[in-house]
């Protein structure tokens, strides 16, 4: 039962994307591209973090034609946060076998045969979110967004998570024409 549990809940720690963008935008006439400035505030990530996500974004965008230029179109600029999230399962296990029975004080007490056991499982983990905005170098305004959300795991779990996310993030760009 706690193997089926935990095989429930590994099944959920995969990589949740959502992107957004204003229907009315045409994100392919947008050709070249540079990265804003990192915020001061937030989670700064590690350089090899940094790397990774600025070079999957740069092969992605590449892969559909988009240039990385000092004059460009529109600027890059991500974000990361950190939760702590727990997840609490309850389960019943209608038991097995004969009536258990106690002595207690005076009495005498029993329980009929398989009857009811209830217990909890309590799991904490970190969970992480990338937010990958676009914004249009003219207006300063959003044209596009991309969140990934996934559970916080081993380095080379998380690497994998960020190349899987920012891959299905990129899924809703447009080929440039």
């Amino acid at each position: 039962m706690i193997a089926l549990a935990t095989l429930a809940f590994a099944s959920c720690s995969t990589v949740s994307v959502r992107t957004e963008h204003d229907p009315l935008t045409n994100l392919a006439k947008y050709g070249a591209y540079a990265w804003a400035p990192r915020p001061k505030n937030g989670i700064q990530p590690g350089p090899g973090v940094r790397v990774q996500i600025e070079s999957s974004i740069d092969q992605g965008l590449t892969a559909k034609g988009y240039t990385k230029s000092a004059r460009s179109d529109f600027y890059i600029v991500y974000h990361i946060t950190r939760s702590e999230q727990v997840q609490v399962s309850q389960y019943t296990d209608w038991g097995y076998g004969r009536a258990y029975s106690y002595r207690y004080g005076r009495g005498h007490y029993s329980l009929w045969p398989n009857y009811p056991i209830s217990y909890a499982q309590v799991t904490r983990y970190t969970e992480g979110t990338l937010i990958v905005d676009f914004v249009d170098a003219k207006t300063s305004t959003s044209i596009w967004r991309g969140t990934a959300t996934g559970t916080v795991g081993s380095a080379q779990s998380n690497r994998q998570k960020i190349e899987e996310a920012i891959r299905k993030m990129l899924e809703s760009i447009p080929p440039r024409t």
